[in-house]
Parts: structure tokens; sequence; C-alpha cells
């Protein structure tokens, strides 16, 4: 009896840590899921658990078309939402259910192709990305550059651009206009 009231308790205990820690992730996002605090590079550079950023890696991921091109592709989720909503309050309910059958017989082999290719992709990249972490940190020169003041700022502000990108296709995933990031 002692036993099962002793597990029951720590039962409870784990309960009530996991309901604070909900509340304050909870406490921490707003309605549109990113952060009330926002990180600054200051922050980031103190903080333990996040790896600070390096020019050289940022440098080989910023890409000037890339950025142009995902404010394009935000623009578009956004008129075809507004789009999708006038056919919601527009069209019958039929009209939308004949809409989304014909889509998901028209799309379903193309989209498992794409589907495979990025769980690939995703295995590969991470595989890769571990590896040249490994030979940069081997290299001395490379380090100390990588480490001074103006490549460090210049870093964490194409971090910044990436991450607000991050935050608003992780807002759309949570509203389920989207599932994946870019």
């Amino acid at each position: 009896m002692a036993d099962l009231r002793k597990k029951n308790n720590i039962d409870s205990t784990k309960k009530t840590t996991d309901n604070t820690t909900k509340s304050k992730i909870k406490d921490k996002t707003k309605d549109n899921g990113t952060k009330d605090n926002v990180e600054t590079p200051i922050m980031s550079q103190k903080s333990t658990n996040v790896k600070q950023t390096t020019i050289f890696e940022q440098m080989e991921l910023y890409d000037y078309d890339r950025v142009q091109n995902s404010i394009i592709d935000l623009e578009e989720i956004k008129e075809a939402e507004e789009s999708r909503l006038t056919k919601l309050k527009n069209n019958k309910p039929d009209e939308n259910i004949r809409i989304t059958q014909e889509f998901v017989s028209k799309s379903k082999t193309t989209i498992m192709s794409q589907h495979d290719k990025l769980i690939s992709l995703e295995k590969d990249i991470k595989n890769i990305i571990e590896e040249a972490d490994d030979f940069e940190s081997h290299n001395v020169e490379l380090k100390q550059l990588s480490d001074s003041k103006e490549c460090c700022e210049l870093a964490e502000k194409i971090r910044t651009i990436k991450k607000t990108i991050d935050n608003l296709n992780l807002f759309l995933v949570k509203k389920k206009v989207t599932s994946y990031k870019n």
C-alpha cells in the first residue's frame, strides 16, 4: 500500500511538473506562435543550449534569391488562403468536395514521390552537416575568423532572417495551412 501511495505521489508530481512546463511554454507563445521574448544575438551567444552560429556556416546557407523566393512563397500562401476563404464562403459544400476529390486523384502519386525524396534528403543533409561541423571545429584559423565580432554579427543577421521565415512557416503549420517549413 505504501508503495502504491509513493507511486501515486511520484505520478502526481510528474503531472504537476508537466502542466507547469506546458503553462510556461504557453505563456511564452503568442497567438501567432512566436515567443514574446525575442532572442537577441547577445542572448543567443550566452545560451548554453544553442550552438552559436558561425559566419562560415551562415554564408554557405545565405542565398539572396532563396530569401526572396521564400518571401514570394509566403505571399502566394497568403493569396491562396484568401482564395480558400472566398471559396468556403461562396461555394456550396458539394462543389468543394468535388474539387477536393479531383485534387487527390490527380496529385496523389506525385505527392508520395516528393514525400519519399524529402525523407531521403533530410537524412543525407543531417549527416553532411555533422561531418562539416567536425571539420570546421578542427581548423584553428577558420575558427578564429569565424569567432570575430564582425563575422558573428553578420552570421546572427543571416540566422535572424531564416528564423523569421521559420517562425512564419511554423505559424502556417500550426494553423494547418502548410505542414512543411521552408
